[in-house]
C-alpha cells in the first residue's frame, strides 16, 4: 500500500532503522489490520515515526505517531494533490506548507486541509505527537455541499483555484473525539471493518457541518480545552498577558479559573506555557521561514529585539541568531 504522505527524519540523522514489526511502548491508537510504516533513530532508537495506513472502500486513512528528543524538522512528502480532514490528537507543532505557509497544528484542532505534491516541513520539539488524517474519497462529494473552502479545496484537484488557501481550523468536541476513538476499536473483519468506517466518517462530516454552517452548534459543543487551544493558535502572535487577558475575557474565566483549566489541559501555568509555545514559534519563523532576528521580534509582538533574545537565550541557552543549532535537520 503507498502511502499519501512519506515522512523522513531528519538528516541530522544519517542513519534511520526500518522497523515495521514493533509497537511503540504506550501506543494507544492503534488501527486494525493497517499497514505499518516504522523508523527509529538516534543514538537509542528512541526517536521514531509510527505511520499505521489503512485504506477501505477508496477511504484512506492513517495515524502518525511521532516521538522527538530533540528540536527536529522533518520532511512531510505529499505525492498527489490531496484534500483531507487532519486532527491533531496530541502535541503542538508547526508545519511549513509549500504554497501556503505556516500552519498551527495544536492538540485537540482539526481542519479540513489541501495539501499540494511538494515537499513539507515539520518542526517538532521535544515530545511525543499523535496525527490522524482521513482522505474521503468517494464521501469528499459530501464534504463540499453547502461548504464553500471545502468546495474550492474539491476544485483544486481540477486546478480551478489557487491552490494557497486554507479551511479554518475547528475545535474537537467531545462527539468527534470518541469517533476518533471509535476508529480504533473497529474488528479486524474487512466486511465488517468498512461499513463501520464509513459511518464513522459520515458521522465526522456531519460534525464537520454542524461546526462550520452553525456558530452556536461550534460554541456549545466543542471541548472546552480544545477551543482555549484554537484561541492561543490564532492569537500567538500576541504578548503573553494580552493573550491571557483575552483568554479570561472570551471563555468568561477568572485568572485564577482559567489557571486551574490550563493546568489540566498543559501541565503548567498559561504564563510558562504561553512563553514557550511562543518561543518555540520562533524557532519556526528563524530556522524554517528563514526570518531576521528584528523581524522574528517584530512578528511576535516583542517591544525590542533585545528583550526578545534575552527571553530566547533564557529558554534555550542560545541566541537567536543561532536557532539553527537547536535543530536536528
Amino acid at each position: 500500500m503507498n502511502p499519501p504522505f512519506l515522512f523522513e527524519p531528519p538528516q541530522h540523522w544519517r542513519f534511520s532503522i526500518l522497523d515495521s514489526n514493533w509497537l511503540p511502548e504506550g501506543q494507544f491508537f492503534c488501527l486494525a489490520d493497517a499497514h505499518i510504516i516504522g523508523k527509529r533513530w538516534g543514538v537509542n532508537g528512541d526517536q521514531y515515526l509510527y505511520h499505521q495506513l489503512q485504506e477501505v472502500q477508496g477511504i484512506t486513512m492513517g495515524i502518525v505517531s511521532i516521538q522527538v528528543k530533540q528540536f527536529s524538522l522533518m520532511r512531510m512528502r505529499c505525492l498527489t494533490d490531496s484534500c483531507f480532514l487532519l486532527y491533531v490528537l496530541k502535541g503542538f507543532s508547526f508545519v511549513h506548507l509549500a504554497g501556503y505557509g505556516m500552519l498551527n497544528l495544536f492538540s485537540k484542532t482539526y481542519s479540513l486541509q489541501y495539501v499540494t505534491a511538494d515537499d513539507h516541513q515539520l518542526l517538532l520539539a521535544p515530545g511525543l505527537y499523535h496525527y490522524l488524517y482521513i482522505l474521503p474519497g468517494p464521501l469528499l462529494s459530501f464534504l463540499i455541499q453547502g461548504h464553500t473552502a471545502a468546495a474550492r479545496m474539491a476544485g483544486y484537484l481540477n486546478e480551478l483555484y489557487d491552490k494557497s488557501y486554507i479551511s479554518a481550523q475547528l475545535p474537537l468536541s467531545n462527539q468527534i473525539y470518541n469517533l476518533l476513538i471509535e476508529l480504533s476499536f473497529i474488528e479486524n473483519n474487512t466486511v465488517k471493518m468498512a461499513h463501520k468506517l464509513r459511518a464513522i466518517l459520515s458521522d465526522l462530516i456531519l460534525c464537520f457541518h454542524q461546526q462550520t454552517s452553525n456558530p452556536i452548534v461550534l460554541k456549545t459543543t466543542a471541548d472546552l480545552h480544545a477551543s482555549m487551544a484554537l484561541f492561543t493558535a490564532n492569537h500567538l502572535r500576541w504578548p503573553v498577558p494580552a493573550i491571557i487577558s483575552a483568554l479570561c475575557n472570551n471563555f468568561f474565566m477568572q485568572p485564577s479559573t482559567l489557571r486551574q483549566h490550563w493546568l489540566r489541559f498543559a501541565g503548567c501555568t498559561p504564563r510558562k506555557s504561553l512563553r514557550q509555545l511562543r518561543l518555540y514559534q520562533a524557532v519556526y519563523l528563524l530556522v524554517v521561514e528563514k526570518m531576521n532576528v528584528t523581524a522574528t521580534a517584530d512578528y511576535l509582538g516583542f517591544p525590542h529585539a533585545t528583550h526578545f533574545s534575552a527571553q530566547f537565550l533564557e529558554q534555550y541557552k542560545v541566541t537567536p541568531s543561532h536557532a539553527a543549532s537547536l535543530v536536528a535537520i
